[in-house]
């Protein structure tokens, strides 16, 4: 069944909780969730590879490998399939018995003004339709439709943005998830049913 997880970073991380979900996590993780400069930034990757184990259901510090495009997958489950993004307070997680892609962004950090550059050309004129107050949010929509895309796809670059418009695609579907009003979240996959959503705040997480 296809599920979504998004976590809300409600407050900071107690620094006993910090060090209990770094020990918790796959050594190979640890030095992705390291190479983070920014606080912030560490702690949304740490709390993302947390709920996917949690959520995985498998040993403590299972590794997660990656494709050569680096979509991560755990080896020995060839029928769990999962993607996770995280942006501002949120922390996204999609799991399915098959391929599917999850982003989200926030809206604050929209850039309408690059459209033209990275999306298609009937997407670009969606998003300037629109009246001025509303196109970061149609910028966000557009976006993260895209990314959930191409992440399912797990091509990574090797497929542009502007290559395809995800208004035309064919053999998926893309379902909003449920954010707050400060970001729009997308997840695509081939059914056509909304998933199952599941809200989550870091106590939430700790009880998994």
């Amino acid at each position: 069944m296809l599920k979504t997880y998004l976590l809300l970073i409600d407050r900071d991380l107690r620094a006993e909780e910090q060090e209990s979900y770094m020990r918790f996590i796959a050594a190979d993780s640890r030095e992705r969730v390291k190479k983070f400069r920014r606080a912030a930034d560490a702690r949304r990757a740490l709390l993302g590879e947390v709920l996917t184990a949690r959520i995985a259901g498998g040993s403590p510090g299972e590794t997660p490998a990656r494709t050569d495009y680096g979509k991560p997958y755990i080896p020995g489950r060839p029928g769990f399939h999962f993607n996770r993004s995280h942006a501002g307070r949120y922390v996204a997680l999609a799991v399915d018995d098959e391929p599917v892609g999850i982003d989200v962004e926030e809206i604050s950090r929209a850039r309408p003004e690059i459209a033209g550059r990275f999306f298609a050309a009937d997407e670009t004129e969606y998003i300037f339709s629109r009246p001025a107050a509303e196109r970061a949010r149609a910028f966000c929509l557009v976006w993260t439709m895209k990314e959930s895309y191409v992440k399912r796809e797990g091509r990574g670059l090797v497929m542009p943005l502007a290559s395809f418009s995800v208004f035309g695609a064919e053999a998926v579907f893309f379902h909003e998830i449920t954010c707050g009003p400060d970001a729009i979240c997308h997840v695509c996959t081939s059914k056509s049913a909304p998933p199952q959503e599941i809200f989550l705040t870091l106590d939430g997480l700790a009880r998994c």
